[in-house]
């Protein structure tokens, strides 16, 4: 039952906040995040494109317990941006896309691992935030992070 909903809410237009079914189901957004088998993350197989030219993109969300960032490689990041967030209770930003495909995409995960939440998904602190501006000097990050958080 709740999948059903969950996919019936997926499908549905731009909610106001009041009908957030988040705000009222904290368990819910803890699946999201989790990503367990009763949660909202649909995996796609990457298997039939060259991973290793694909761009690696930063999306990042403030969540209720603070900024995450998301380390992943697609080949169109607008696109994966999109589907994230038809799946994603708060709104994602598109903070920078940069050449490196999944040997990058490992590293920048090797590199982060004590900020790792789940998956792909970190606590934006400041190193990741400096990295991020390294890495993709074209953009700049509109959501800082102070040092020290």
């Amino acid at each position: 039952m709740e999948q059903t909903e969950s996919k019936r809410d997926q499908d549905s237009p731009q909610k106001s906040p009041q009908d957030d079914p988040y705000a009222a189901n904290p368990e819910a957004w803890e699946r999201f995040w989790a990503g367990t088998s009763e949660g909202l993350i649909i995996k796609s197989s990457p298997s039939v494109v060259d991973v290793w030219s694909m761009k690696v993109y930063f999306i990042t969300a403030n969540t209720p317990k603070g900024w995450r960032c998301k380390i992943g490689i697609a080949g169109d990041p607008e696109k994966r941006l999109r589907t994230l967030q038809l799946m994603c209770p708060v709104e994602l930003h598109l903070e920078g896309v940069c050449d490196g495909g999944k040997a990058l995409e490992k590293r920048l995960h090797e590199e982060f691992a004590a900020d790792r939440l789940h998956g792909e998904w970190f606590s934006l602190g400041f190193g990741l935030q400096k990295r991020m501006k390294d890495l993709c000097v074209h953009k700049e990050i509109p959501h800082p992070v102070e040092q020290g958080e």
